[in-house]
C-alpha cells in the first residue's frame, strides 16, 4: 500500500464508525433529532434568560428614577 492509500480521504466517515452497529441510519436520524430538541431548548432558555434579565434592569431602573425623584430638590440636583 503506497503511502497516498492510507490516508484517510478528508469527510470520510472513519471505519470504526460504520463497522459499529450502534449507528445504523434509523439511530443516526434519532441523535440528529434529539440534538436539534436540546438545541432548541437551550436557545429558549437563553432567551428567557435574557428577557428576565432586560426586565429586571427595566424594574431596577425605574426604582431608581422613583427614588431621584422623590429626594431631588426639584431642580434636578
Amino acid at each position: 500500500m503506497t503511502p497516498q492509500e492510507q490516508r484517510p480521504r478528508i469527510g470520510a466517515t472513519p471505519e470504526w464508525y460504520t463497522r459499529s452497529g450502534c449507528c445504523d441510519g434509523g439511530a443516526r436520524a434519532q441523535a440528529m433529532m434529539q440534538s436539534n430538541m436540546l438545541i432548541k431548548g437551550q436557545t429558549q432558555v437563553g432567551l428567557l434568560i435574557f428577557l428576565g434579565s432586560t426586565m429586571g434592569m427595566a424594574f431596577v431602573e425605574g426604582l431608581f428614577e422613583h427614588r431621584v425623584k422623590t429626594l431631588s430638590y426639584g431642580d434636578g440636583s
